[in-house]
C-alpha cells in the first residue's frame, strides 16, 4: 500500500504494530503494550519500539500515534530519538528494526486487503 493509505488510516498501522510486537513478544502481551502504566524495562522499550515503528519508519504523525499509544507527541518524539540512537549505535538494532517494518508493513497490506474485500475501504 501507498503512503496515503497510512496517513489516512493510522489505526490499522497501529493494529499491525501491535500485532507484529506481540507476536515476537508473547509475554508483553496488547495489554501491558499499551497500558498507561509504567511497567518493566522490556515493555516500556517494545512499546518506544512500537511508536518509531509508527512515526519513525511508517510516518504516522507524533500526536497520531502518541493518541493511539495512550502517550503525548513528545513522548512519541522521545521514543523516535531513542530507537535512532539505538538503530545508529547498534547494527544489529537497526536490522531488527528494518525485520520489524517489513513485518508491520506485511500485517498492514493484509488489513487493507481485507477490508477491500469487505468492502470497507
Amino acid at each position: 500500500m501507498n503512503a496515503p493509505f497510512v496517513i489516512d488510516r493510522p489505526d490499522i498501522v497501529h493494529r499491525a504494530v501491535v500485532e507484529v510486537l506481540t507476536g515476537l513478544f508473547p509475554t508483553i502481551g496488547e495489554e501491558k503494550l499499551l497500558s498507561s502504566e509504567k511497567l518493566n524495562h522490556t515493555t516500556a522499550w517494545m512499546r518506544q519500539v512500537g511508536m518509531y515503528l509508527m512515526s519513525g519508519r511508517l510516518q504516522v504523525g507524533h500526536t497520531t500515534t502518541g493518541r493511539l499509544f495512550g502517550r503525548d507527541r513528545t513522548t512519541v518524539f522521545h521514543a523516535c530519538q531513542l530507537c535512532a540512537i539505538e538503530a545508529e549505535e547498534r547494527p544489529a538494532t537497526a536490522a531488527f528494526f528494518d525485520f520489524l517494518t517489513e513485518q508491520v508493513v506485511a500485517a498492514r497490506d493484509r488489513y487493507a486487503a481485507q477490508e477491500a474485500e469487505w468492502g470497507i475501504v
